[in-house]
């Protein structure tokens, strides 16, 4: 085996720079789940850090509430603070399965879905709704199948529909709200007071 291992140690590096590349350019080209990246909002795992863009800074009076609430009305009044690992993640709460994911402003929405083999395979959706002229993020988490398409959405609008209860947070639905900096590494504090129906 040794004998083999040294005849051809340019063959098996080569085969294990092969097997790296993949990894590398998910990593580049930003597709690395977004518990793993530099945000850190509720990170289950070691971080891998990613610079991001700048957001420019825009005026605190576009950035103001109420906001749309983000699902039932039931989630806005019994919704909580969300701690994981002793940092806020966001304001969430445990809602019937099935229950909509609403649009909290104007913007645009992008998704992901991360599969958490650590928690039974728990499939967790990552929702951004984005509106740069206002300098806000809107970060959904929820259990879900399939993440939504790309698409612009209007204050109100249903985006998906949620499924039972994430093991990861204790929660139905975790909404965290950033200001300028998206990529903070926590979101704004949050309470029932900030939504309307």
């Amino acid at each position: 085996m040794t004998d083999f291992i040294q005849k051809n140690k340019k063959l098996l590096l080569l085969i294990a720079a092969l097997a790296i590349i993949p990894v590398l350019a998910a990593i580049l080209i930003g597709r690395v789940p977004q518990f793993q990246r530099s945000q850190k909002v509720g990170s289950p795992s070691a971080q891998i850090q990613i610079q991001q863009p700048k957001v420019e800074s825009k005026h605190q009076s576009l950035q103001q509430g109420p906001f749309k609430c983000p699902a039932t009305s039931s989630f806005c009044q019994t919704g909580k603070e969300i701690l994981k690992d002793g940092k806020y993640v966001g304001f969430g709460a445990k809602i019937a399965t099935g229950s909509a994911v609403i649009a909290a402003f104007d913007g645009q929405i992008s998704s992901i879905s991360s599969t958490l083999p650590q928690l039974n395979n728990e499939k967790i959706i990552t929702v951004y709704l984005d509106n740069n002229e206002r300098g806000l993020r809107a970060v959904y988490y929820y259990q879900g199948i399939q993440p939504p398409e790309a698409k612009s959405v209007k204050a109100g609008e249903v985006i998906d529909n949620m499924g039972d209860i994430m093991e990861l947070y204790n929660a139905s639905l975790v909404f965290t709200l950033f200001k300028n900096d998206f990529y903070a590494e926590e979101g704004e504090k949050l309470s029932s007071a900030d939504f309307v129906q």
